[in-house]
């Protein structure tokens, strides 16, 4: 894993390959007052093979006032963490398979956008 600055240049993946499409998982995870969200590593890696590298954050956090028992978002919300994680459009996404949002304790799924099939 590496950290990445906005201002510096995205390092160049060097993983093996994932089979595409591929459906981007979003690992969620309770913390404090919020949720912190990230890519799990097999999209980093789907993405690096896409696009060479990942102009994006490694990670998400969303507090809120009050102690979340789980993240429970409108789908319009939930394209907007994708794309801040991502650094892709909806039409990129769609291209890509879609997401999914799992919660990284339980397994559970939060939300499912995109290919049924892949995963």
């Amino acid at each position: 894993m590496y950290l990445q600055h906005p201002f510096l240049e995205a390092p160049t993946c060097y993983r093996r390959p994932v089979k595409s499409p591929y459906r981007l998982i979003i690992e969620v995870t309770t913390q404090g007052n919020g949720w912190t969200f990230r890519l799990s590593p097999r999209s980093r890696v789907a993405l690096c093979e896409r696009f060479g590298s990942i102009a994006a954050g490694s990670s998400l956090f969303i507090g809120t006032d009050e102690r979340p028992l789980h993240a429970s978002f409108p789908a319009s919300t939930w394209h907007h963490i994708t794309a801040l994680l991502t650094g892709l459009g909806p039409e990129e996404l769609r291209n890509l398979g879609g997401y999914r949002a799992i919660d990284s304790r339980t397994g559970r799924v939060l939300t499912d956008h995109g290919m049924h099939d892949a995963a």
